[in-house]
């Protein structure tokens, strides 16, 4: 007689559960959709600023890629120079 009160306590949580999920998809669907506001246009002197920051950015990035690859050619020649000739 347990395992028939467990079975049915179970089915109830599983009752319960789909209870709430439409009740609470019920609920979104009264609600308008979210109206998004389009951000204020930038001003002269911060689009200027916005273009010096993006150059400012790929130059870095163009620095840390040239020392990327000076590592991997330092790395690759002393490579070479620790192997033996011929093997």
């Amino acid at each position: 007689m347990n395992g028939a009160r467990t079975a049915r306590t179970r089915g109830f949580g599983w009752a319960a559960a789909a209870l709430l999920v439409c009740a609470a998809a019920q609920a979104n669907q009264g609600k308008p959709p979210a109206v998004r506001i389009a951000p204020p246009p930038l001003s002269a002197e911060d689009a200027a600023l916005v273009k010096e920051m993006a150059l400012l950015e790929r130059v870095e990035l163009l620095r840390n890629l040239e020392l990327f690859e000076r590592g991997a050619e330092e790395e690759a020649s002393s490579d070479r120079a620790a192997r033996p000739e011929g093997g």
